[in-house]
């Protein structure tokens, strides 16, 4: 973070997802590593994403004045090759059907550029972005006690020692 700091100015973004919308339940604290209920592959997966945005919540504060921004941006529905794990009838399923309402990557590229030089959003920070277009996330994903609660517990759980 100070290296990034004494850049005078620099932009991060996050690749999150739409998906942050598959945990409108909010993020359990307590069993983030789904141990304690049955797992499921959309849930955890919004989870995971939920916690990014959480997560911009706190680096946002940290880089408040810096000349830093930090956003998270869905990249759109794009045709890549996620869910190869997920066995052969999902593969045949996105292959004959989801890949062919989905659009070039290149769309994806282009977003992740604007949003890295565009003059427009240079003082933008702590948003999520459907592309290009900034988008409310869902309302677990604004929570400030619980974002800096999963800080706490992220830094816990790496053995960090707490930023202030």
């Amino acid at each position: 973070m100070d290296k990034l700091k004494s850049q005078g100015k620099a932009r991060i973004i996050m690749v999150s997802s739409e998906g942050h919308r598959f945990a409108a339940w909010g993020l359990r604290l307590d069993d983030l590593n789904w141990e304690r209920r049955r797992y499921s592959g959309l849930k955890s997966y919004g989870s995971a994403k939920l916690a990014q945005l959480l997560s911009i919540i706190v680096f946002n504060e940290h880089f408040k004045n810096t000349g830093v921004s930090i956003n998270a941006m869905h990249p759109g529905a794009v045709k890549t090759d996620t869910g190869q794990e997920n066995g052969p009838v999902y593969r045949w399923f996105k292959r004959n059907f989801i890949d062919k309402t989905l659009k070039s990557p290149e769309i994806s590229a282009e977003a992740l550029y604007y949003l890295g030089v565009s003059k427009e959003i240079e003082a933008v920070s702590g948003k999520f972005f459907n592309l290009t277009n900034e988008e409310e996330p869902a309302p677990p994903a604004l929570d400030k006690e619980v974002a800096y609660a999963l800080w706490k517990k992220s830094l816990e759980l790496g053995g960090l020692p707490g930023l202030k």
